[in-house]
């Protein structure tokens, strides 16, 4: 059958999104304020328009074609990203002063934010800050790298953004106290052959990094749980699990859990990195921030030091 191929219109898309999201013609018309058999005129109409069908009625249901499936995929995306900018006009108009936009990987959010932001507000009382605990790394499709100040593991290499090394730390090994390898001053991966390990994502740049260790060493880690967060490794060590070997600003908050904190050798890296896009206006609640945060990567290392955990 030939169809008369025209391009979506918005209201098209809004009744396609509204069946999509829903699943049901009658709830969308109630979403969208419509009726169902407007909705229903709609779609068949939009069908039309467009060459192809987007949904197959089955048992007086309708059940999304895998086109209509990748086409939500890619309305959603654009609409995620006109969603992100009306939060953000919402943030500018609710705030009394500047905003600052940091964007970090969640650990960062947990251990050392905290600190650094009471001392920003401090400074500038009247100052608004957005945290997104999102991989800075990450470009939206809307507005490119949407923030002043992102924090990351490790390095990273874009012509559209300064990078700048905030801290160099290492990787260390954590365990409670009563833990048998407590007691030694240096883990070594040796020491690790045959212990429960608890490991992060097994995707994560400081696991992939402990992995080749110990596989370099001839060490089969025996991880028998892994989580996405750092803060929730901590927690299952704490719980009596196993070992991790993670890094060391979110194991320190747990030193009042009863953990402990062992140098690991061969050391592992942890460089936290800071990235200020070059395509924004430099903000001086950026640059106290950046002064702060340094402040605060130096006061932690001061903490590590006593534990032999440092480079």
């Amino acid at each position: 059958m030939a169809w008369p191929v025209a391009p979506m219109n918005l209201r098209s898309i809004e009744v396609f999104r509204a069946i999509m999201r829903l699943g049901t013609v009658t709830a969308a018309a109630d979403a969208i304020g419509s009726s169902q058999p407007t909705i229903t005129r709609e779609l068949l109409r939009m069908e039309t328009q467009i060459g192809f069908p987007l949904f197959e009625r089955k048992r007086r249901r309708l059940q999304p074609t895998a086109r209509a499936k990748r086409l939500y995929q890619q309305i959603q995306a654009t609409f995620s990203g006109l969603e992100d900018v009306n939060r953000l006009v919402e943030r500018l108009r609710d705030a009394q002063g500047d905003v600052l936009t940091i964007a970090t990987l969640p650990a960062f959010a947990i251990s050392l934010l905290p600190e650094v932001l009471v001392g920003l507000k401090e400074k500038i009382p009247e100052l608004s800050v957005d945290i997104q605990t999102t991989d800075p790394r990450d470009e939206t499709p809307v507005s490119g790298y949407d923030f002043d100040i992102g924090l990351i593991e490790g390095g990273f290499a874009n012509p559209a953004v300064e990078v700048s090394t905030i801290a160099e730390f290492v990787l260390v090994a954590v365990m409670p106290s009563g833990h048998p390898l407590a007691g030694q001053p240096i883990i070594t991966p040796k020491n690790l052959d045959g212990v429960k390990l608890i490991g992060l994502g097994p995707n994560d740049p400081s696991r992939l990094a402990f992995t080749r260790t110990l596989n370099k060493a001839g060490v089969h880690g025996l991880t028998t749980v892994s989580c996405q967060s750092a803060a929730g490794v901590c927690e299952l060590v704490a719980s009596g699990m196993g070992v991790a070997v993670i890094n060391p600003l979110s194991s320190l908050r747990y030193r009042q859990r009863g953990l402990v904190l062992r140098r690991f050798e061969p050391c592992i890296p942890f460089r936290i990195s800071a990235l200020r896009p070059l395509d924004r206006p430099r903000m001086e609640a950026a640059e106290t921030f950046f002064s702060l945060l340094k402040q605060q990567c130096s006061l932690l290392a001061r903490e590590l030091a006593p534990e032999g955990c440092l480079p």
